[in-house]
């Protein structure tokens, strides 16, 4: 399993949002979908192997999001409501994207391109390339299970190393500026075109 967000645009591969609660996970799929991608999921995914190609399948159906990427959304607001009812301690709430989105769901995608989001303030995104090696090191920290289980440790890490080569991968260190919808689409848009060249 791997913590990450996933939404698959109409041409080229899949775009994995990768980071631990908070990071700006769910706000993303939600701008990306309401631009018209397909989505997966906003949260966590199931890797494995298929083809010689690493494969990402949704475990989590329903959308966890804050009331600011709520308040964000005007796309959101004139569609759905939030469940009344928090998610955990962290005041995020659920809604089900199905009937919301346009583009519609997918059950799986092959990666193309990640993206390791953190939440650094600030008014500006940045981003930076990371190399296989880097890319690699920050799948093992969202992927808790390549460590833990001895068992099974070496075919987690197997796929993880598969998908740190098979995809292009990306710091996103986010600022403010990504609550902006058009935004934040256009900035995912343009890397995952420089990645299909």
């Amino acid at each position: 399993t791997l913590r990450a967000a996933a939404v698959h645009p109409q041409s080229g591969a899949g775009v994995l949002t990768i980071g631990p609660s908070g990071s700006g996970k769910s706000t993303q799929t939600v701008h990306l979908a309401a631009a018209g991608w397909p989505f997966l999921t906003d949260d966590v995914l199931l890797l494995c192997q298929a083809a010689a190609r690493i494969q990402a399948w949704p475990l989590r159906r329903s959308f966890a999001i804050t009331a600011d990427t709520f308040a964000a959304s005007r796309f959101l607001q004139a569609r759905t409501s939030l469940d009344p009812v928090p998610l955990h301690e962290d005041d995020k709430r659920l809604f089900l994207p199905h009937g919301v989105f346009a583009a519609g769901f997918r059950d799986h995608c092959v990666p193309g391109t990640l993206f390791f989001s953190e939440l650094r303030g600030g008014s500006h995104s940045r981003v930076s390339r990371l190399s296989p090696g880097e890319a690699m090191a920050r799948l093992i920290r969202m992927s808790p299970w390549s460590c833990y289980d001895r068992a099974t440790a070496a075919g987690h890490l197997a796929v993880l190393s598969s998908l740190a080569r098979q995809a292009r991968a990306y710091v996103l260190l986010a600022g403010t500026d990504l609550l902006n919808p058009e935004t934040s689409t256009n900035l995912i848009a343009g890397y995952t075109a420089e990645a299909w060249a």
